[in-house]
């Protein structure tokens, strides 16, 4: 889980940053979407961890705030393109 979870939060930041780097807004409204998606993943692969019991609560429910706040921001973008 460590190694997907590693990929899918790098892929967060990577499709966020060449999205911006794209000119046409709906190859950027692409790579936001991916992006947006890698961090579904992520959060995902976090609560499996919580449940199985790989992590405390605590440490989940601070990791799902951070994830949660940048999804909104990812979302927020993605939605006004």
């Amino acid at each position: 889980m460590t190694p997907q979870l590693r990929r899918s939060s790098v892929s967060v930041m990577l499709n966020y940053v060449e999205g911006y780097g794209r000119m046409k807004e709906k190859s950027k409204k692409h790579f936001y979407r991916i992006s947006y998606a890698s961090l579904k993943e992520s959060i995902y692969i976090v609560f499996l961890a919580k449940e199985l019991k790989y992590i405390p609560d605590d440490d989940y429910k601070k990791i799902f705030d951070i994830k949660d706040k940048i999804g909104a921001m990812i979302y927020s973008i993605v939605r006004e393109k």
